[in-house]
């Protein structure tokens, strides 16, 4: 892909849950064992809008981290995917689930 930096931004960051120390290893000993699967999503200014553990995870490794870059009309839109892109996650509880669609219903 492009020489485009990666960020992150520590709003969209803070809108989801972090991931338990046992998943982020679990993630980080895939990684190492099979590849990055998922790409992570950034914008077209290389912020992380979706992937951050991943991103986190191949830093660790060393790996190069692939990525799609997404684009969207405005930022409430791309605030929008970060938290539904979220929504569906498997690890995160019922509760986490509430809190943030609490987040979505606000935009």
């Amino acid at each position: 892909m492009s020489l485009l930096i990666l960020k992150i931004n520590q709003e969209y960051e803070a809108l989801v849950p972090t991931m338990s120390r046992e998943s982020y290893e679990t993630l980080v000993g895939s990684i190492r064992a099979n590849g990055q699967y998922e790409p992570i999503t950034v914008n077209e200014n290389g912020i992380i809008l979706d992937g951050h553990q991943r991103f986190r995870a191949c830093n660790k490794l060393k790996i190069k981290p692939t990525f799609e870059i997404k684009q969207f009309d405005d930022l409430l839109a791309e605030k929008l995917f970060v938290i539904d892109s979220n929504l569906v996650r498997r690890q995160l509880t019922q509760a986490q689930r509430i809190q943030l669609s609490l987040c979505r219903k606000s935009i």
